[in-house]
């Protein structure tokens, strides 16, 4: 029943008892008989229940003309009321199909009630892993999930990106530090877990080594060469060191920012733009890319 019926029933029903009470006072004073009044008394008992008799079970057809109507008045008070009247009526149903829990979480998610609303999407997802209400609605109220899944397979496909390692640590932070975890949420967060715990592997560490030393050992003749320019061993030791710096597979932001700088230190302009775009494409929110593309403006 509409939230104005209800109230239209309530303010009758007070209505006509204030005037029973008062007929009934009046004929004891006047000594008369009262059992004429009985219609009056049922009336009463028939406007009160009224708006009882429909808070039992809200079908699901129900709930979605409501939705329905608030999504084309969400300003209407009344159509808000009727919306938060017929989710709590639902909730006390204590359904336990995907598919009521899926409108409850609708319900709840367009009064604004993000959290409550997630967490009966995440359970209706649990009773049917295969709805697509259920999943597409729990994408949609949390986008820190959605952006949780999606760099969990960035690392995963890429471990040693630092970048989206750094944002993937941030954001399971930020969904840890909710409390308690619905289903699915835990299970992303322990998966991601599980990703950063993971340590490079001996080949990749010494990859990265390997790089480091490259990178420091042209670093040094680039100077030697700057104090002995003529010396022709010194420029072959600078010329091996470059040709291993652009070999290797730089890992970091950084060792790439080092390697663009040893190169432009070394007149090697043409490698230096190569290895910067390379810089950008692959840790596109690095401060050291950041940098790169303000000093090509």
């Amino acid at each position: 029943m509409p939230l104005l019926m209800e109230i239209v029933c309530w303010s009758a029903g007070s209505l006509f008892l204030l005037v029973l009470a008062f007929l009934l006072v009046y004929g004891f004073i006047r000594n008369r008989r009262v059992a004429q009044l009985w219609p009056f008394a049922l009336l009463v008992v028939i406007l009160y229940a009224l708006p009882r008799l429909n808070t039992g079970k809200v079908s699901k057809e129900g709930i979605e003309l409501t939705m329905a109507n608030y999504e084309s008045k969400p300003d209407d008070v009344a159509a808000r009321a009727d919306l938060m009247i017929g989710v709590a009526r639902l909730i006390k149903d204590n359904p336990q199909d995907a598919e009521a829990l899926t409108k409850i979480a609708q319900g709840l998610g367009l009064l604004g009630d993000t959290i409550q609303a997630l967490k009966y999407a995440e359970v209706a997802l649990q009773k049917a892993p295969t709805s697509v209400d259920a999943s597409g609605l729990v994408a949609r109220l949390d986008r820190d999930l959605v952006k949780l899944s999606s760099l969990a397979n960035k690392v995963k496909v890429s471990p040693d990106d630092e970048e989206a390692r750094r944002e993937l640590a941030g954001i399971t932070s930020r969904v840890k530090n909710r409390g308690t975890l619905a289903p699915v949420a835990l299970q992303l967060v322990e998966n991601a877990d599980a990703l950063l715990q993971q340590v490079p592997t001996p080949v990749a560490a010494s990859a990265a080594a390997g790089s480091e030393t490259n990178i420091i050992a042209a670093e040094g003749l680039t100077r030697a060469a700057k104090d002995s320019p003529d010396d022709p061993a010194v420029v072959r030791q600078l010329d091996s060191a470059l040709v291993a710096v652009q070999r290797d597979t730089l890992a970091t932001p950084g060792q790439m920012q080092r390697a663009v700088s040893v190169l432009k230190a070394a007149g090697k302009e043409s490698a230096a733009e190569k290895l910067t775009s390379q810089l950008i494409s692959k840790f596109p929110k690095s401060p050291e890319a950041k940098a790169a593309r303000r000093s090509h403006r």
